[in-house]
């Protein structure tokens, strides 16, 4: 019996194809082997003399690498692989080897709802305070721990919901106010993400299955409306070729067998897309 085949982890692929390589030396067997696959990855290998580190071409799964320096420096420098750059911050001494890191956009939310209220000219209020001794609730492993963790992370402000005219904004969308105006600072999700993220299914996605009308009516709002697909690329400028729209378009980098995309999402203009 192949040692190889009792295990759920795809990562089982790599380790067939290093033996059948003919390539030499041994590391170059790895090399060889990671250029066959299509997908997402991020891997780091550990041989008798090296240590390699691979990312697919995509880039999709995150793969950062720091200099650890010894010495005089960057010359007598480890390299430090990690998947997040949360676990390196606190070593001494080592440095991000990109020029400039990049940053998240903390709470992004919340910077698109300034963004709509300076606009629209009307107020920002934080109708929902979120606890941050509550983590991510999106990457949790079922539906019922995430259920429970957002009924732990959110908690209403009556004083600026009962009984007036609410917009509510978010970065994308997966409601006892008087009026409800929901503005998604996304377009809308049609597709599931093959790379590694947790994401619904196709079927499941809301934008795949109703218009934005039928979204509107079943979340119960007076009225919705997405970011336009054109304008998230007029945002991101001359990098957005750089980025995967897969979930928003249908259309994949590296295409999975089998799709099920039935519709792209309509669009509610409110003067407010950019153009």
């Amino acid at each position: 019996m192949d040692p190889f085949c009792n295990t759920s982890s795809d990562t089982v692929v790599v380790l067939h194809l290093i033996p059948i390589s003919k390539a030499r030396p041994f590391f170059l067997r790895i090399v060889d082997a990671c250029e066959k696959l299509e997908g997402a990855y991020s891997m780091v290998f550990v041989t008798e003399d090296k240590l390699v580190a691979v990312r697919d071409p995509y880039g999709f799964r995150p793969l950062v690498v720091w200099v650890y320096a010894i010495g005089d420096g960057r010359s007598n420098g480890a390299l430090v692989f990690a998947s997040e750059t949360c676990a390196l911050h606190y070593l001494i001494e080592a440095t991000y080897a990109r020029e400039r890191e990049r940053e998240r956009v903390p709470d992004s939310g919340v910077v698109a709802a300034l963004g709509y209220t300076a606009k629209a000219g009307v107020p920002f209020q934080q109708g929902l305070i979120r606890s941050h001794y509550v983590g991510r609730t999106f990457i949790e492993p079922s539906q019922k721990i995430r259920d429970f963790g957002v009924k732990l992370k959110l908690s209403p402000v009556r004083l600026w919901l009962v009984g007036k005219r609410v917009v509510v904004v978010d970065d994308s969308i997966e409601a006892g106010a008087k009026e409800v105006h929901m503005r998604i600072a996304s377009p809308p999700i049609i597709a599931s993400c093959y790379y590694g993220v947790d994401t619904p299914s196709t079927e499941e996605l809301i934008s795949n299955r109703m218009s934005v009308e039928e979204i509107r009516e079943f979340v119960g709002c007076d009225s919705l409306a997405f970011l336009p697909i054109d304008s998230l690329n007029k945002l991101l400028g001359n990098d957005s070729q750089d980025f995967c729209f897969a979930c928003f378009s249908g259309k994949y980098p590296v295409k999975p067998k089998e799709m099920k995309v039935k519709r792209v999402g309509d669009f509610v203009d409110d003067g407010l897309n950019g153009s």
